[in-house]
């Protein structure tokens, strides 16, 4: 299947490879700008911010400047952590391993849940229903709200997971991984277990 909404640069690589791209370059963005994407790329009456330009004009990148990929570099924006003072290897949002359905339960914290019968995960049920049936521009913005709340926490996420929810809102089978992963990480909370227990979980695959 072919991500929706990258040029003809990005579809020579896979989506994933343009987020981990991204991802990377995020960290070493400017003070300015980073904040500049975090409040949002793409204003009414705005060109935008200029790194959302000049990292879509990238060939390594090559996403759309639209309004879904705004609300992508947005998200990944608010889930980049703050380089710290002399860090040369400053770390980015994108990580593969934690799915972004977990993360919208547990927080990043592989711990969550542990000695708690009634774990509550950092994102509501309610709140996740509402994100997973929303289309068009209040999913774009009910995928923002998500990622400011568990960016309290400095996780890594899947930002892959984000990218294809947004760009492919007429396939349900991404909002289906979702929430497979947010109900299986809640689960093994509530039975005693963390993140790392058992196998990975099995993909859909594309």
């Amino acid at each position: 299947m072919q991500p929706e909404a990258l040029t003809d640069v990005a579809k020579r690589v896979t989506l994933d490879q343009v987020i981990g791209h991204v991802s990377g370059a995020l960290p070493h963005l400017s003070t300015g700008d980073r904040a500049r994407l975090r409040r949002g790329p793409l204003k009414d009456g705005d060109v935008g911010a200029p790194a959302f330009w000049k990292l879509a004009a990238h060939e390594k990148y090559g996403f759309k400047g639209d309004d879904k990929w705004a609300a992508i570099l947005q998200a990944m924006a608010i889930l980049t952590p703050r380089p710290a003072d002399g860090d040369d290897n400053p770390k980015g949002p994108h990580d593969p391993s934690h799915k972004f359905g977990m993360a919208l339960c547990d927080g990043g914290d592989k711990s969550w849940g542990q000695g708690s019968a009634d774990p509550r995960p950092v994102l509501s049920e309610l709140r996740l229903a509402k994100m997973l049936a929303a289309k068009g521009e209040l999913r774009r913005e009910l995928v923002i709200r998500a990622a400011k709340i568990i960016a309290k926490s400095g996780p890594s996420v899947n930002c892959a997971d984000i990218a294809r929810f947004i760009l492919n809102e007429n396939i349900d089978e991404y909002a289906r991984q979702i929430a497979k992963h947010y109900y299986i990480r809640l689960s093994r909370a509530a039975n005693g277990g963390n993140a790392d227990d058992d196998k990975p979980i099995a993909e859909t695959q594309e």
